[in-house]
């Protein structure tokens, strides 16, 4: 009977550690596409702060003609802003990808030492299935020694 339980808790525990597995893969996949998306992000400020750039330099070169620069400049300007403030959220986005990609990597990590915990737990519980299964087997011979003395 204690062989049963044994064996139930086993199959317990690699039920248990089957759904480890599995959060660790779903966390895993869910950090790459944090991952994937901070690149973007980061792609998409460079692309920004050139697009900045370029303008500003065509800022530069427009001021030659007063009436025409001061609306090429108010839209510059304008466009600059927009760009900063879409920067800015930018950032505020990867700061939190970031925050959640760190918060990843800790669930991942407390994932990893719970399923060594849970393969530990395992490799005891077959461990003692099989002395078990070995004092079985040796009380066995024993009785049947004595059997044989018996008769």
């Amino acid at each position: 009977e204690e062989l049963k339980e044994e064996v139930a808790r086993t199959a317990c525990t690699a039920a248990s550690l089957h759904q480890q597995r599995e959060k660790t893969t779903a966390v895993s996949q869910q950090l790459a596409e944090i991952n994937l998306e901070a690149k973007k992000s980061a792609v998409e400020v460079n692309r920004l702060v050139l697009e900045n750039s370029q303008l500003q330099r065509q800022l530069q070169s427009e001021r030659t003609s007063v009436l025409r620069h001061q609306q090429l400049v108010e839209d510059a300007r304008a466009s600059t802003r927009i760009s900063n403030d879409e920067l800015h959220l930018l950032k505020k986005e990867l700061d939190k990808m970031r925050k959640k990609e760190n918060q990843f990597n800790r669930d991942l990590l407390m994932l990893k030492r719970e399923n060594a915990v849970a393969s530990g737990r395992i490799q005891m519980s077959e461990d003692k299935v099989k002395k078990t299964g070995q004092d079985l087997q040796h009380n066995e011979q024993i009785i049947a020694s004595l059997e044989k003395n018996w008769s």
